[in-house]
């Protein structure tokens, strides 16, 4: 097939998509079949478009090509960093809720799936497309798909790997929200590194892409895609553009008001944005986390609203619904970082905690986001708490530097930043407001070499399944974070210890799973919990009582298999508010 050729089908392909899942008005946005082009031609690309731009199109036209052209692409695997980010981009496929109406066959439930630690959808990554998140992906890298890590970690089976590894280097692998894996640095920084460079060596072809691309960490991903056979770095603005996006992006700027930042904590958080929702009728608070979620949400009950409550440990049930109350034209929503990436909502006044330049940017994307909403005024406001910038981390999580230089640089510049296009014909653009903080900061990117190196000789060799796990146990059970990752189910049920689980049971379990820490199941549940604990004979669960007694013992009892999920008393999940954490010190 000649270059003009494949370039033909893409672009036809792209066009036929967009329409059929956003209307027969959408129409396809330059950028995205260069970058289908270059995949499919053999190539990494480093892809930056604004939030709302419609990355997101990537992998579902590689997915789609997938199940009608194999001979192009045998398979496409979307990567993402949040496991609450992998419903919504499932959903967009789908006209109801059961996955049973696609609105682009052969993109239909079997063809797509989901791959996380609470949506098994496709264990050793064989569909044509899997939506799955870092820590899965990593896994399956490792040859330990977490479907059969237990067997393998205790010896019972040598497990699938192999399968899931081929997988992932015969497809075509998009890492969506980049800035996401890197920003935390460490862990997480230096197995994305391990990552890219193995599927460099078996010349895999890579997309990473992210509406925020600091030059650190453009410079990062050129280093390490240079394994490769080539790749190319595709930027808005410099490398393509949008007319029609252009326009709209400019009109919105004419409406789009930012107040100069003020000190303040969650009560003022909540108070202006109880003031707000009194004159706009989509009101977006997000803060850096879920115990601020709460405070903020119960405060604003207080004052009179009742207002949507999303983050990470929120069932599953109830973050459905309440995605689908946003789509309404009246709300108040409570969140966290979860509405960052992947959520299409288009608020008209956001009030956000401070955090880096990158992240305000993603928040600011939300707001006066939809066509509909040209032409109306939007308010961008941000709280920067003094007391949280002690500490090398504001609120235990954000590069302090890099917060206080986007609180510096928007005291200054508010008035002429374009939130929502990379460069302005006139002010600057966001572009100009991340390189500056950043270079303000000081921040780079902290891979650890030697680890890097460690988890990329795992990679490349055939090397024994006692190593792996080895070194998994030596990471504390997770290649990519801090501390391991835990499935809950709000007991609903009302199990008890010594009962089993059965087909219903596990039906309504599932519907108010949720995501733990191990901080949640030490310090939440004080350490003692009941658990589901798979029952060999039945091929089910049963209801054991765990007494754990630190992060080392929980992570040796979920590595075995002693432990497959946790059950949440419901007095500890509150309705409106979710998992009700407690902070150290409570």
């Amino acid at each position: 097939m000649s270059f003009s050729e494949l370039e033909s089908l893409i672009e036809e392909a792209h066009r036929h998509l967009i329409k059929a899942l956003y209307g027969p008005d959408a129409g396809p946005r330059d950028g995205i079949p260069q970058a289908l082009t270059e995949l499919l031609s053999g190539r990494n690309v480093i892809l930056s478009a604004p939030p709302g731009y419609g990355k997101t199109n990537i992998p579902y036209c590689l997915g789609y090509l997938a199940a009608t052209r194999p001979d192009l692409c045998q398979r496409a695997i979307h990567v993402l960093p949040l496991r609450s980010i992998i419903d919504d981009c499932y959903r967009k496929l789908f006209e109801d809720k059961e996955a049973r109406l696609a609105k682009a066959p052969p993109l239909v439930k079997g063809v797509v799936a989901r791959q996380s630690l609470d949506a098994p959808g496709s264990p050793w990554l064989q569909r044509k497309l899997i939506i799955t998140t870092l820590d899965t992906f990593t896994m399956c890298s490792m040859r330990l798909p977490p479907a059969e890590a237990r067997l393998v970690i205790r010896g019972l089976s040598l497990g699938h790997g192999f399968f899931a590894r081929a997988a992932i280097l015969a497809s075509t692998v998009v890492f969506d929200e980049v800035h996401l894996f890197l920003e935390e640095g460490g862990k997480m920084a230096s197995a994305f590194s391990a990552l890219l460079r193995w599927l460099s060596v078996f010349s895999t072809p890579v997309c990473v892409m992210s509406a925020t691309l600091p030059p650190q960490v453009e410079e990062f991903l050129r280093c390490e895609l240079s394994f490769s056979g080539g790749f190319r770095v595709l930027r808005y603005g410099r490398d393509f553009r949008d007319e029609d996006f252009e326009i709209h992006r400019l009109q919105v700027a004419e409406r789009l008001r930012t107040k100069k930042p003020r000190k303040g904590n969650a009560r003022d958080i909540a108070k202006e944005a109880a003031m707000a929702r009194e004159s706009y009728e989509r009101v977006l608070v997000v803060v850096d986390t879920v115990a601020d979620c709460i405070r903020v949400a119960e405060m604003a009950r207080e004052l009179g609203h009742e207002p949507v409550v999303i983050h990470g440990k929120i069932a599953r049930e109830h973050r459905r619904k309440r995605l689908e109350t946003l789509k309404g034209r009246e709300w108040l929503a409570v969140c966290t970082q979860v509405v960052e990436a992947g959520v299409d909502v288009s608020a008209l006044y956001l009030v956000s905690d401070g955090a880096p330049p990158c992240a305000l940017v993603q928040r600011a994307g939300r707001v006066l986001r939809h066509a509909e909403d040209v032409g109306r005024e939007g308010i961008i406001s941000v709280f920067l708490d003094e007391e949280a910038l002690a500490g090398e981390a504001y609120k235990g999580i954000y590069d302090t530097e890099l917060v206080r230089a986007a609180i510096e640089y928007l005291s200054e510049h508010r008035r002429e930043l374009m939130w929502h296009l990379p460069s302005g014909p006139e002010g600057s653009g966001y572009e100009d407001f991340i390189r500056e903080c950043y270079a303000k900061a000081g921040f780079t990117i902290t891979a650890y070499g030697p680890l890097a190196r460690g988890l990329t000789d795992l990679l490349k060799g055939f090397v024994t399944m006692a190593r792996i796990v080895e070194t998994l146990e030596l990471m504390g059970g997770s290649f990519v974070r801090n501390e391991p990752l835990v499935l809950g189910f709000v007991n609903y049920s009302g199990l008890k210890e010594g009962n089993a689980v059965n087909e219903k049971t596990w039906e309504e379990l599932t519907s108010w799973q949720l995501t733990l820490s191990g901080k949640d199941v030490l310090r939440t549940l004080g350490g003692d919990f009941l658990a589901l604990v798979p029952d060999p004979s039945s091929g089910s669960f049963t209801v054991k009582r765990k007494r754990v007694k630190n992060e080392r013992h929980l992570i040796k009892e979920l590595l075995q298999g002693r432990i497959y999920g946790v059950l949440v008393p419901p007095e500890l999940y509150h309705e409106d508010y979710g998992l009700l954490t407690r902070r150290e010190g409570d």
